[in-house]
């Protein structure tokens, strides 16, 4: 994600991942942060602060990198504090307009519920993640909530499946794009993508 800021949460908690997703035991973020147990703890004060109350303006953080995404790790939390989370998620990304913002999420649910009655700003798209390994989903549901749709795929289903992989890419010298020259564009706010990566 080189070029690229994020703001998360963390990941396998039990009121977000571990009920809703089925890539625990492959799960890249858990890995992670299992192997710096610091990152872990301070994903998990940023849960509790980002979701404890909506912050004024002035409280909000200002982002120097073109792209941010929310929950590079981690996820939307239910009920009222999946609100507050979002909500300031929302009020940052309108603090950094020139700032493109992206959410991956598998909280299905939560993320339409919000966006039937809130508006999403013009630099701030909606992924919809599979839960799911080899369960692609090919089309974008409920695209005027979703800008976009990502799937994890085994290398022997994409080989079986024809399917090209479009995330984690690389260049002609056999380099791996960053997020931000990536030919996918997953953080361009005028594309809508069906996006395939490998199993890490």
């Amino acid at each position: 994600m080189q070029g690229t800021s994020h703001i998360s949460v963390a990941t396998g908690d039990p009121e977000t991942c571990k009920f809703r997703c089925k890539l625990q035991n492959i799960c890249y973020a858990g890995k992670y942060q299992r192997l710096r147990p610091t990152v872990r703890k301070s994903y998990q004060n940023n849960g509790i602060e980002i979701t404890r109350k909506i912050y004024d303006e002035g409280e909000l953080p200002i982002v120097t990198n073109t792209q941010c995404r929310f929950n590079a790790f981690g996820e939307i939390y239910d009920g009222d504090r999946g609100d507050i989370q979002l909500t300031n998620y929302i009020n940052i990304a309108k603090k950094n307009p020139s700032v493109n913002f992206v959410l991956w999420s598998r909280n299905y649910q939560k993320i339409e519920q919000y966006f039937m009655v809130n508006e999403k700003p013009n630099n701030f798209k909606l992924i919809r993640s599979t839960s799911s390994v080899d369960k692609p989903v090919m089309y974008i549901p409920n695209d005027h909530i979703w800008d976009g749709v990502f799937n994890v795929v085994s290398k022997q289903f994409t080989m079986d499946n024809h399917i090209k992989v479009n995330c984690g890419i690389k260049d002609g010298n056999g380099d791996k794009y960053s997020c931000v020259s990536c030919p996918t564009r997953c953080y361009s706010m005028s594309t809508k993508n069906v996006v395939f990566e490998h199993v890490k």
